[in-house]
C-alpha cells in the first residue's frame, strides 16, 4: 500500500498548511497558470476592479465573480490537448497531471 503525506515533498520545504508534495507535482505545470494570469490581464478578461486587497494578509485576491471567470478560462485550458513527450499520445493538460502523479507513485513503489 502506498500512502502519501501531502505535506512532505521532494522539491519544496515542509511548512504548516502548505502541501509540499502537491506543490512538487504542480511545479512543472506552473507556467500554464502563469500564462493564464497574463492572458486574462492582457486580454482585459480581468481588470483592476476584479481584485481587492487584504491588508492583514498583505495580498490581493480575486472577487467571487472574477474567480468564476478565471476558473472558466482555466477549465478551457485544462481541456486543450497536447502531445506527451514520452508517448507521443495526445492528451489534455489534466491527464498530463494525472500521469505525473502516477509516475511518482511508480517511483515511490519501485516499479
Amino acid at each position: 500500500m502506498n500512502i502519501y503525506i501531502p505535506y512532505i515533498g521532494f522539491l519544496h520545504a515542509e511548512e504548516k498548511g502548505n502541501p509540499a508534495l502537491i506543490n512538487d507535482l504542480v511545479e512543472e505545470f506552473r507556467t500554464i497558470i502563469d500564462s493564464l494570469k497574463l492572458y486574462t490581464l492582457n486580454k482585459g478578461i480581468l481588470r483592476h476592479k476584479d481584485f481587492y486587497y487584504r491588508k492583514y494578509k498583505s495580498s490581493y485576491f480575486l472577487t467571487d465573480e472574477a474567480r468564476k471567470t478565471f476558473l472558466e478560462v482555466f477549465e478551457q485550458r485544462m481541456r486543450e490537448e497536447d502531445h506527451d513527450p514520452l508517448t507521443g499520445k495526445a492528451m489534455n493538460i489534466r491527464r498530463h497531471i494525472e500521469m505525473q502523479a502516477e509516475k511518482l507513485r511508480q517511483v515511490h513503489a519501485g516499479t
